[in-house]
């Protein structure tokens, strides 16, 4: 399994925003790939958008998930989110917005 993770604050917040609508738009609605249906390739990804509050301020997150096992990625996507979040220090008030398969 392949993990990725970035957080963004600020002024680069609006445009972050567009980023996971975009993300949203070419993924569908996040809902997961059906069992037993062929994938083009034996990789799947994950991404998992959250907002929160670190350090005072409104941040947005996302962690990227990639691997060959989808239910792998399912199960473990939200206890990796929070051990990122949880090291990225002060972080509070966090929400997951979304899930999308890619």
């Amino acid at each position: 399994m392949v993990v990725s993770s970035a957080s963004w604050w600020g002024e680069v917040l609006p445009e972050v925003r567009t980023e996971y609508g975009r993300e949203l738009a070419l993924a569908g609605r996040g809902g997961q790939p059906a069992a037993g249906t062929p994938a083009k390739t034996t990789t799947y990804e994950l991404a998992v958008w959250a907002e929160g509050r670190c350090a005072g301020g409104r941040t947005l997150h996302r962690l990227g998930l990639e691997g060959t096992d989808r239910e792998l990625l399912a199960a473990r996507a939200d206890s990796l989110l929070a051990r990122y979040l949880d090291a990225s220090g002060d972080c509070g008030d966090t929400k997951v917005l979304g899930k999308v398969w890619g």
